[in-house]
């Protein structure tokens, strides 16, 4: 009966790292390489002159803290 609910469980927590290691890497949710720029665009209210600015407006209300 327990080998059975651990069965289930261990391959589901695996999952769930392996989705989950990139964010534990660098410390950001599963995101890309550039969106450190638009969030630090969007909280300064810079306008960096190789970024589209929309993007930054999207994410300056889902930053925290802005809401």
């Amino acid at each position: 009966m327990a080998t059975d609910r651990v069965r289930r469980i261990v391959p589901i927590l695996l999952g769930a790292l392996l989705l989950l290691w990139p964010a534990l890497l660098n410390g950001y949710p599963l995101v890309f390489a550039d969106t450190g720029t638009y969030l630090s665009q969007a909280i300064d209210h810079s306008l960096g002159w190789d970024r589209p600015v929309f993007y930054s407006f999207f994410l300056l209300g889902a930053c925290p803290g802005n809401a």
